[in-house]
């Protein structure tokens, strides 16, 4: 646990942008494969719901794709905060809008759209 903490401190004192401790997110097998995508999305970037659709292989999946999203149960580790509308717009964070908009400015946002 004490590495857990360690890396999320590093975090959020801008000297981390991965964690490295083991994880096992309990979810539907759709969801683990969702949050794993997730996962690649690097540091200081973003990518939209329609992006995550396709890097997934349908890109009509977009609401199951957000609800595999809104579930995730490990927020920051597995960087939801990362997925945005289209148009770049911060939507849809279960740890609130004002939240997203700070994890994202901690990481230089807005950069860049990621391409998984």
């Amino acid at each position: 646990m004490r590495s857990v903490i360690k890396q999320i401190d590093e975090y959020f004192h801008g000297k981390r942008r991965e964690f490295t401790f083991p994880i096992r997110p309990k979810g539907t097998d759709f969801q683990v494969k969702v949050w794993k995508l997730l996962s690649r999305i690097p540091y200081g970037t973003s990518l939209a719901y329609v992006k995550v659709a396709q890097a997934y292989g349908d890109a009509k999946m977009v609401r199951a794709i957000a609800g595999a999203i809104a579930k995730n149960p490990l927020l920051i580790v597995i960087p939801c905060h990362r997925v945005v509308g289209s148009d770049g717009s911060l939507v849809g964070y279960s740890g609130g809008i004002t939240t997203k908009r700070r994890l994202l400015e901690l990481e230089g946002y807005p950069k860049q759209l990621s391409v998984l």
